[in-house]
């Protein structure tokens, strides 16, 4: 599926990034988390920061051990984000200095006054923020932050910076807020299938991952596999938890990964560089349909209450559902890592000529606040974390999502490598330009034909994301 591929990158920056700063570049040889292990050398800039205190607002509250650990504990994860932290600190002679605030919707509010506080003020008092992209739209439009693509230290063409949202996301060539490596929840929060091993051989049915490598896993092979194994176990004429099912989820949220799966956004970017809506395109009816003839059929798709590991994942590791879908953060749970026979792909295709493999993932975005004491400081240190991450971190954590409790599943580490590569966020996302639209379980709980809820809604959705792109034009 992978072609064997040798990144060579030399980044050569003629900056001054501070009085002190040195023109010596430190070389650094590590291997990349592609299943081909090649190795990536890169030069670091070598700059000297005089022991800078780098302050990093992070509304990160419910996941902060992915950036901040206080001291090495064993676990493996955990070491490597310490380790990651104190190699940034050593390379470039400063301290990171974490600034944590609720990251959920009720934390907001803290997060907009700190920023707020510290532009109006003109202190600079942070050098980096990192906000999950679910809640940062209204702080972008505010004008808080600095267009990334005017930062000189920063290189979004690196391979640990997340390629498709990063465009996706950029409007006439401004961009201002960044995905990439930084995070685990570039890989944690991006949505995937699984699949019951012991169900596909029960059944002889077609291997997952052949069916990825050879471009033919898409929706209707997904409907075809898994209607092979619904049973009405108990033989009660009612399907609930005690049955068999196709596809097993937490519920709506399924729904629309599965419409960015096949290919299907709010927005797209328009040859100038602007998004517009794909709004009711052939392609999008035909994705609605899809969805709502699956969210329907309740003998194959079982979205019972409650989050995946109570009970969907037990459901799932009972053999009683052939697919599960969720993000790659469950295979963090105890229930899945004692179940060994399962398998990780990515979401289907609509069809198989479909140009590519899609993950929706809402994971952070990384945005430099538009006062800082030195932008090109800023942008070399979130480049490093970055890079560093994607080198040392990423790594550590497949061990862990591949692991379990006796095996090792090898062939899902090329899945993980795809997926990852595949990660999608369109700019109408970002915005939530039409909550309906992203949230599309609403639209077929509804009842609605999507044609006609489309005629219905169009106007106020097209208003709302040309005021959006007019704020945008007015940000310097």
């Amino acid at each position: 599926m992978k072609k064997i591929i040798v990144l060579v990158l030399i980044l050569i920056m003629i900056v001054s990034c501070g009085g002190n700063s040195s023109p010596e570049t430190k070389e650094t040889a590590a291997k990349s988390d592609e299943t081909t292990q090649e190795e990536i050398k890169y030069k670091l800039p070598d700059y000297n920061f005089d022991g800078y205190k780098f302050n990093i607002l992070a509304a990160v509250e419910q996941w902060e051990d992915y950036y901040y650990v206080e001291i090495e504990s064993g676990d493996i994860v955990d070491d490597a984000v310490y380790n990651r932290n104190r190699a940034v600190e050593e390379l470039y002679n400063i301290s990171i200095n974490y600034h944590i605030l609720n990251g959920y919707s009720a934390g907001m509010n803290a997060v907009a006054t700190a920023l707020r506080g510290a532009v109006n003020s003109g202190t600079g008092e942070f050098d980096l923020a990192i906000i999950n992209v679910a809640y940062i739209s209204g702080r972008i439009l505010e004008g808080l932050f600095i267009d990334i693509n005017t930062v000189n230290t920063i290189n979004l063409e690196n391979p640990w910076w997340l390629d498709k949202i990063n465009k996706e996301i950029t409007i006439a060539n401004k961009i201002y807020t960044v995905a990439g490596s930084y995070s685990l929840m570039s890989i944690t929060n991006a949505w995937c299938m699984y699949f019951n091993k012991q169900l596909i051989n029960d059944y002889d049915l077609d291997s997952p991952y052949q069916l990825v490598d050879s471009e033919k896993w898409t929706f209707d092979k997904m409907l075809e596999m898994g209607s092979q194994v619904c049973a009405d176990l108990n033989g009660d004429g009612r399907y609930n938890e005690e049955d068999r099912y196709g596809l097993i989820s937490g519920g709506g949220e399924t729904t629309y990964s599965l419409r960015y799966g096949m290919g299907t956004t709010i927005t797209n970017l328009s040859s100038d560089g602007y998004p517009v809506l794909d709004g009711a395109s052939e392609k999008m009816i035909m994705v609605f349909e899809k969805l709502k003839a699956l969210s329907n059929n309740k003998e194959f798709f079982y979205t019972g209450g409650g989050v995946p590991q109570d009970p969907q994942a037990t459901m799932f590791c009972s053999n009683k559902g052939l697919f599960l879908s969720y993000p790659i953060k469950i295979t963090e749970n105890a229930i899945m890592r004692e179940f060994e026979d399962y398998g990780i792909i990515p979401h289907p295709k609509l069809n198989e000529i479909q140009d590519s493999y899609y993950a929706l993932c809402l994971g952070d975005g990384y945005s430099i606040p538009i006062v800082v004491n030195d932008e090109d400081m800023s942008g070399a240190v979130l480049e490093a974390l970055n890079y560093e991450t994607y080198m040392s971190v990423v790594p550590q954590y497949y061990e862990i999502a591949l692991q379990r409790k006796f095996t090792r599943d090898d062939e899902s580490s090329a899945m993980l490598d795809l997926i990852r590569s595949s990660c999608i966020m369109d700019f109408g996302a970002l915005h939530m330009v039409g909550e309906s639209v992203f949230n599309i379980q609403s639209i077929i709980t509804g009842n609605n034909d999507y044609t006609t809820w489309w005629a219905k809604n169009e106007t106020v959705i097209q208003i709302k994301l040309d005021n959006i792109i007019e704020q945008i034009k007015e940000l310097q």
